[in-house]
């Protein structure tokens, strides 16, 4: 944000999921203090296909990868199949 054009815009959104972390009015005074142009802007809540894919790689990595002793790639892959 620091660099053209990003420096001279207007107006930028700034896109993040709704962890709680993110939500609520104290974090949208947050990023206004650091970036007066910014948006906060919240995905939807129950219909992200973001929050799908992540609870999808989360249950590959508990249950296939973990532990993650693999003595080569071919192996990962083949665990992965």
């Amino acid at each position: 944000m620091c660099q053209a054009p990003y420096n001279a815009s207007r107006r930028a959104l700034w896109v993040t999921d709704n962890g709680s972390s993110h939500l609520g009015q104290a974090s949208v005074r947050c990023v206004i203090q650091a970036r007066p142009t910014f948006v906060t802007v919240h995905g939807p809540i129950h219909a992200s296909k973001l929050n799908k894919i992540e609870i999808y790689f989360s249950i590959v990595q508990r249950k296939v990868l973990t532990p993650n002793d693999f003595p080569c790639l071919a192996a990962v892959a083949e665990r992965l199949e």
